[in-house]
């Protein structure tokens, strides 16, 4: 055991945690230079859930950012054993996908898609060539499974003991048997880790502690969502017909994953019926420890591997295993710098941690380094939850919920958090009754489309035309000519005050924030690469007050943004609303006709031009109405007491009859705002756009003297843009999943950021970067699963209808 005269008092960068991420993390720090790195382990490296994992390595992903991140994993593991000489275990053997129904098939196909848009090497084959690789799947109802042959399997601790020694041999120190018992914090920066032994002054500290993780979290005043399950896998007795060197095989209809190691099987799969374990109360000692096997819940899991590998059926038991494993609500890791801290960093709550432990080692270093990974790491982002998801019991069901949704076919359209009614708009019931069809954003139910009374109000699952087709199209037709009501309410919305407000949103944002009071400003921020973190809307309602709108899914990261670059020193409040004000849309060309009968002001264009908004009254409720729309037509966004909602509402639905009013939801004004060429954040702006790209520099002030990126901006802006985002479209209807290539002349050039049909154009549209080389005329086409679709292009929107009504 370690001796206390043995710790350093201080060390520039502290680890918690000896799981294979923790000491990734470690070894990637010292990889780019950094020597002064000390890992804490508060028993032995491996001990909590990576010693027991399966350890299988799979690359593609949903997004290019999260693939290049598994790809990395496979390269360090190609090269780790040669430069430590420690074994890791890598076998690339390759793995298989097996779809054991035709809409699985299809779901396989459209993730070839991605494959061929990322440069990623997918083969798919025919039920032949499945049995060709791996001769002991019974070939009954398959229907075509993808092989990709550089992924393969590791042995989790062969790979951690070689990253530790690695990491020990460029300077770095771990010591084991080493709990961290607290921190010490002043402001936004932890200054000290506290063990049993000694106080460590510390730079920077990294929370890795996997299984405790919250309970890391907690010390340091941090509340992270990072949940707990059981996990079975079973490993057989050896057989002479189990030959080493097959592929890895997942066949999800089955609810199974199987490797080949030393002549035995490990199978084991995703059960709905799991048990969740809470994660605050998660016993310290269990370290190298394991659940009671529980044979009963592995039934479904035995059974349906007999029926895709009859051998399993006469194969003896050797053992059962039950580890618990992280799970996040979603199901994706917990990575970045977390909120409210300037150096508390946490990598967390990986499912597949192993497959990612290279690519999230290297991630975190460059997010501790650099201030920002080199990929697009948004969908693992710490800042896209929020203290809803970290609050039991909901952590512990949506754990359970991702967990057992692991294998299930992921359908267009389909949001598996609806349903869970954490967060509800005033509006709900009033909603529900009239045939809403809701989704979920950031545990808010938000009405999607609305069905008549002889449509089921629900999602089919499908990958052909979807239900809500005709219903969305009836919505956006509305919202064009008429005038139709949205529920906004889940928008993230902040009030800003302090003597300093002004002088903080100015240099924040690359435009001029300093308008008149009762302006609407549209604003971006940017990084000092002249990326775009926040893409907001702000009101100014006195000289140092302002209101900001943002996305449902991105108030915790904006408001992070804001604070992370706001000195302390400054008289700057943000405090969050949303909870107390709901948000009507009321959007389309009548629209102004049904306020000016509800409205105690005149919304006439000269008294109430575009860009602007007063505060006002509905029914004696004080209500501020701004001017501004993400639909392209007339309209206006209320704000509204959350307890004045409903009736406000009604009398706007009752005003409205005669002007054909109607219900839409988020999917019809997606379809708009496609049309319109209004861009989403986390979509085809993110972080690593910059404003030029995408037809936002109209939006960077050129008289003011400084913001934050504007160094980066103007390089920049003086320089011929590398790329620039397109809009594609076809007048064949094509379902838009993300992700499909792009080609022109039969080479892949761009891939799809995102798309949908604008039922106003009659046309598929889809938005993709477009390098300089290839943007030029030529035969541009759409590569779906069974055909291509050409396509036309241009920068300017589909459809552009003055405001003016």
């Amino acid at each position: 055991m370690t001796t206390e005269t043995t710790i350093p008092d201080q060390a520039e960068i502290v680890v918690v945690g000896g799981g294979v991420i923790g000491v990734s993390v470690a070894f990637h720090l010292v990889l780019a230079g950094k020597t002064d790195v000390l890992l804490l382990e508060k028993s032995q490296l491996t001990h909590g859930c990576t010693w027991h994992a399966a350890g299988l390595v799979g690359q593609l992903r949903s997004k290019l950012g999260l693939t290049r991140m598994m790809q990395y994993s496979v390269e360090l593991f190609d090269q780790l054993e040669a430069e430590t000489g420690l074994s890791t275990g890598w076998n690339p053997v390759g793995s298989l996908r097996i779809a054991s129904s035709r809409d699985r098939w299809i779901e396989i196909q459209q993730l070839a898609l991605s494959a061929r848009s990322f440069d990623v090497e997918l083969h798919l084959i025919d039920a032949n060539e499945t049995i060709d690789l791996f001769p002991l799947v019974r070939p009954d109802n398959i229907y075509g499974a993808a092989y990709l042959p550089t992924d393969g399997y590791v042995d989790p601790n062969g790979v951690t003991q070689s990253m530790a020694k690695g990491f020990r041999e460029r300077g770095g120190k771990i010591f084991e048997n080493t709990a961290v018992t607290g921190f010490e914090r002043v402001g936004r920066r932890i200054t000290a880790v506290h063990t049993r032994e000694k106080k460590i002054q510390c730079e920077t500290v990294v929370n890795c502690a996997g299984l405790w993780a919250r309970q890391i979290g907690k010390l340091a005043g941090l509340n992270i969502p990072a949940g707990i399950v059981e996990h079975q896998y079973l490993i057989t007795e050896k057989s002479k017909h189990i030959t080493d060197g097959l592929p890895t095989l997942r066949d999800p209809d089955h609810i199974f994953y199987l490797k080949v190691a030393a002549g035995a099987f490990e199978f084991g799969g995703w059960e709905s019926d799991s048990v969740a374990v809470p994660s605050l109360d998660f016993p310290r000692e269990f370290t190298r420890t394991l659940y009671e096997s529980n044979f009963e819940r592995f039934d479904q899991t035995f059974s349906n591997a007999v029926r895709r590998i009859p051998l399993v059926e006469s194969l003896g038991v050797q053992s059962l295993i039950n580890g618990p494993i992280p799970v996040s609500p979603d199901g994706e890791p917990v990575m970045g710098c977390a909120p409210g801290f300037d150096n508390l960093f946490v990598a967390c709550g990986f499912t597949a941690g192993i497959a990612a432990s290279g690519g999230a080692g290297k991630a975190m270093a460059e997010w501790i380094l650099e201030g920002r990974a080199s990929e697009d790491l948004w969908s693992f982002d710490i800042r896209r939850f929020g203290e809803i998801h970290a609050q039991s019991p909901y952590l512990e069901n949506r754990a359970l919920l991702s967990y057992g949704s692991y294998y299930k076919i992921h359908w267009p359209f389909e949001e598996p958090l609806a349903g869970q009614k954490q967060r509800c708009s005033p509006l709900y019931q009033e909603l529900k009754q009239q045939g809403a069809v809701f989704g979920a954003k950031f545990g808010w139910e938000r009405p999607n489309w609305f069905a008549d009374k002889e449509t089921e109000a629900v999602d089919l699952p499908t990958f052909e035309l979807p239900n809500c087709f005709e219903h969305v199209a009836l919505e956006s037709q509305a919202i064009r000519n008429r005038v139709a009501l949205i529920d906004q309410t889940s928008f993230s919305k902040f009030e800003i005050t302090g003597k300093d407000s002004l002088s903080v949103l100015n240099d924040l944002s690359t435009c001029n924030v300093d308008r008149p009071i009762g302006s609407v400003i549209y604003a971006q921020m940017c990084n000092l690469h002249g990326g775009i973190e926040c893409d907001v809307v702000l009101l100014r309602l006195e000289d140092q007050k302002f209101w900001l709108f943002s996305g449902s899914a991105f108030g915790v990261h904006d408001r992070d943004w804001i604070e992370r670059n706001t000195p302390v020193d400054l008289d700057f409040t943000i405090t969050d609303i949303t909870d107390h004000y709901a948000v009507i849309n009321i959007c389309g060309p009548r629209s102004r006709k049904v306020l000016e009968g509800t409205v105690d002001c005149d919304v006439s264009e000269s008294l109430f031009p575009y860009m602007t908004f007063q505060q006002s009254t509905i029914d004696d409720a004080e209500v501020l109405l701004a001017r501004l729309e993400y639909s392209g037509e007339l309209g206006w966004e209320i704000s509204i007491p959350t307890a004045n909602a409903l009736q406000i509402y009604r009398t706007l639905f009752e005003a409205g009859r005669e002007f054909g009013i109607t219900n839409a939801g988020f999917r019809a004004l997606d379809s708009l705002r496609l049309e319109n060429r209004y861009l989403y954040w986390s979509g085809e702006i993110t972080p690593y756009v910059n404003p030029y790209e995408v037809g936002l520099n109209f939006r960077i002030s050129k008289t003011k003297k400084h913001f934050i990126g504007k160094d980066a901006l103007e390089i920049i802006g003086s320089q011929e843009q590398q790329r620039n985002l397109y809009c594609f479209h076809s007048e064949e209807y094509v379902p838009i999943y993300g992700s499909e290539p792009i080609l022109l002349e039969g080479e892949v050039v761009a891939y799809t950021l995102s798309g949908g049909f604008g039922h106003s154009t009659g046309r598929t549209i889809c938005y993709a970067f477009l390098d300089k080389a290839h943007q030029i005329d030529g035969n541009f086409c759409l590569q779906t699963i069974d055909r291509v679709i050409p396509l036309n292009k241009q920068l300017k929107p589909l459809y552009n209808r003055r405001r003016k009504q």
